[in-house]
């Protein structure tokens, strides 16, 4: 009896214990959550997780190479420069080598963003047409900051690309076709074919730029000091000097506010301050609230736009030449000063005049990427020749910039040339953010058209909740010298009608290139998914995987 009493005893103080350790673990709290309560607790970490990684860009083959460096580790600048280097190959006549460009990172990891901004710079003789290509270097020096993976391996892509040829694609066949006249150097050959440009699904061997790459590869100082900075030489008005003393210069970039979100944009010489404006000019004055497919909402914006673009011819030049804070042009006592400016009985004068030759000659060239990778990095970059097909002279089978047209021919201007001093642009990489963490990447080519098209794009996805995809296929407008340039479907007659009694020359321009390529990505964290839009206006394409 003894014997059981005391099994039983022990039985008891065994559940005892058991119990005892229950519910100790049901109420154990972590010591990070120990100070939370309820009110105050802040969001789960899944909330904000990272739902995948994307890109999207003007060709399905450097998407595809970008997703291939993303799948291997490699971080969002990485991608980056990959797509950079590969549309230079795809898309030669827009971008490459011979060009420049401006790169927008959002870290993701809390750090500040960074502009790199390898625009061209001005010769020593600045009478020429190119300035010194800043593509090598920028891709360098954002590669230093961020790349995982070797520069070779995110070469190699490209160079094969170049070396065993690609088929041409219709954007090329057409811009070949509309602009190939330009080309005065010995690569007309290889974009004609007894005096036909070149046609959709032609296989396009470049054996010149792939050795340029091949060059780049083993060593990139060779690009701005060795044999090809020599060929590049010999074609244009660049100096070997020039070319040896290029700098890529990183900076913070411009900040503002528009529908709840951080917006990031490139800085001066470029567009970023007069997207900014424009888009905080179009919340102030409720743009959202008026029907885009209207006399009015054109008339409101089209007023906004001339202030803008006016401000931009004033205070717009090189950073590295004067002594200014540009963040004071898009603080709120400054936007507001230019609210009070926005006069819709002026809506429909001409545009403030920039007498650079780019500008006056209506260039539209350039390339838009964006890359959002598995850490939660996004980059958003632009490069650019200026022109189609640049001066049309070439080195090693890339084409030369004329970036020196977008210098002011006023001496007086703030954009007037000088040595070293980097032209005015209106490309305007972006990239919006919430809760410190990035959701949109933004980006156009299109030249002056540039904010105009972005602030459409972006009025339509998050004031009026249109899908993104579909915000960007939207039909668009542009208006500058009393002349209204629409898309198809853009405007019904009647809204036509009260725009041509004020004056205005109602003009239907269906041209695929000038109403730029807006390209973005959306990361959806609530729905832990991304979701891209690419402008069908020039063969733009995006994907994504989730994690």
């Amino acid at each position: 009896m003894d014997i059981l009493k005391k099994k039983l005893l022990r039985v008891i103080v065994l559940l005892i214990l058991i119990l005892v350790m229950l519910i100790e673990a049901s109420t154990f709290v972590p010591v990070s959550d120990v100070s939370k309560t309820p009110e105050t607790e802040t969001p789960n970490v899944d909330e904000f997780a990272v739902p995948g990684f994307g890109v999207v860009a003007d060709d399905s083959r450097a998407v595809d190479i970008g997703m291939d460096v993303l799948q291997k580790g490699g971080s969002a600048v990485d991608a980056a420069i990959a797509i950079s280097y590969a549309m230079g190959v795809v898309l030669p006549v827009a971008t490459g080598l011979g060009g420049s460009g401006i790169m927008l990172v959002y870290p993701g990891d809390g750090t500040t963003p960074v502009v790199y901004d390898y625009m061209g710079s001005a010769s020593e003789n600045i009478s020429g047409k190119s300035a010194v290509p800043g593509f090598v270097k920028g891709m360098v020096a954002a590669h230093n900051d961020f790349g995982k993976l070797d520069m070779a391996e995110l070469l190699e892509p490209s160079i094969k690309l170049a070396k065993d040829g690609s088929p041409v694609s219709a954007l090329l066949s057409t811009l070949t076709n509309n602009s190939g006249f330009r080309i005065s150097s010995s690569l007309r050959s290889t974009f004609f074919n007894n005096g036909k440009a070149i046609a959709k699904d032609e296989i396009l061997k470049q054996p010149d730029l792939a050795k340029a790459l091949e060059i780049i590869k083993n060593n990139y100082i060779d690009f701005y000091e060795g044999e090809v900075a020599k060929e590049i030489v010999k074609n244009s008005n660049l100096t070997l000097k020039d070319l040896a003393g290029y700098q890529v210069v990183k900076r913070e970039p411009i900040k503002g506010i528009f529908s709840g979100y951080e917006v990031y944009s490139s800085t001066p010489p470029s567009g970023g301050v007069t997207l900014v404006q424009t888009l905080s000019l179009a919340e102030k004055l409720k743009l959202g609230n008026i029907k885009e497919n209207s006399a009015n909402y054109i008339s409101l914006l089209a007023a906004i736009t001339q202030v803008t673009y006016n401000d931009r011819l004033g205070n717009i030049g090189d950073p590295s030449f004067y002594d200014f804070d540009d963040n004071i042009l898009t603080s709120d006592d400054y936007v507001n000063n230019l609210a009070s400016q926005v006069k819709l009985i002026d809506s429909f004068n001409q545009l403030p005049v920039d007498d650079s030759p780019a500008i006056v000659e209506d260039e539209e060239n350039t390339t838009h990427i964006v890359v959002y990778d598995k850490n939660g990095m996004m980059v958003s970059l632009t490069n650019t020749l200026t022109q189609f097909f640049g001066t049309g002279e070439s080195a090693f089978g890339f084409f030369i910039n004329n970036h020196m047209d977008n210098f002011s021919l006023n001496s007086k201007s703030i954009n007037a040339v000088e040595e070293g001093k980097r032209p005015r642009s209106y490309i305007a990489p972006t990239i919006l953010v919430k809760d410190e963490k990035p959701v949109i990447g933004i980006g156009s080519p299109g030249g002056m058209r540039i904010p105009l098209m972005l602030t459409q794009v972006m009025i339509r996805f998050l004031e009026n909740k249109e899908p993104l995809q579909a915000a960007i296929n939207a039909p668009r407008f542009f208006y500058n010298e009393n002349k209204l340039y629409i898309e198809k479907n853009y405007l019904s007659e009647l809204e036509m009608d009260k725009l041509r009694k004020d004056g205005v020359s109602v003009i239907l321009n269906n041209s695929q290139q000038f109403y730029g390529s807006v390209n973005a990505l959306y990361i959806d964290y609530e729905n832990k998914e991304i979701k891209g839009g690419a402008d069908p206006r020039r063969n733009g394409t995006w994907e994504w995987i989730g994690n």
